[in-house]
C-alpha cells in the first residue's frame, strides 16, 4: 500500500563537505516495546536505519539517543517533499517544544 504522504521528513548522513548545523529536535524516553511499536510503523527498517547518536540537552549535557536515517540517498531534486498537512505537524510540534526559529 503506498504512503499516504508523498513524502516524509527525515535526516541523512551528513558528508564532510555540507554545513554542519546541528540538528533540532525533542528526545522522548520510551520503553523497549514502544521504540519496537515506533519501529514497526516506521516500515520496519525498510525505509529507515535506526542509529544511535549522542545528543545534547537544552543545558549542553549529552547523552546517548536513536533516530531514523534513510536507507535511500534521496535529494530535494527527486521532487518528493513532505506534504502541507505533514509539514504543519512538524512545525506546530517544533512551536509547542520551543525549537529554536531557525529550524
Amino acid at each position: 500500500m503506498p504512503y499516504p504522504e508523498p513524502a516524509m521528513a527525515g535526516l541523512k548522513t551528513r558528508s564532510q563537505t555540507e554545513d554542519s548545523q546541528p540538528v533540532c529536535g525533542v528526545a522522548y524516553l520510551l520503553s523497549h516495546a514502544d521504540f519496537v511499536k515506533i519501529v514497526v510503523t516506521e516500515g520496519a527498517g525498510l525505509a529507515y536505519v535506526v542509529i544511535q547518536v549522542i545528543a545534547e540537552d537544552s543545558l549542553g549535557a549529552t547523552f546517548d539517543a536513536y533516530t531514523f536515517i534513510s536507507r535511500q540517498v534521496n535529494t530535494f531534486a527527486a521532487g518528493r517533499f513532505p506534504s502541507r498537512r505533514y509539514k504543519d505537524l512538524l512545525l506546530a510540534g517544533a512551536y509547542e517544544c520551543g525549537l529554536p526559529k531557525q529550524y
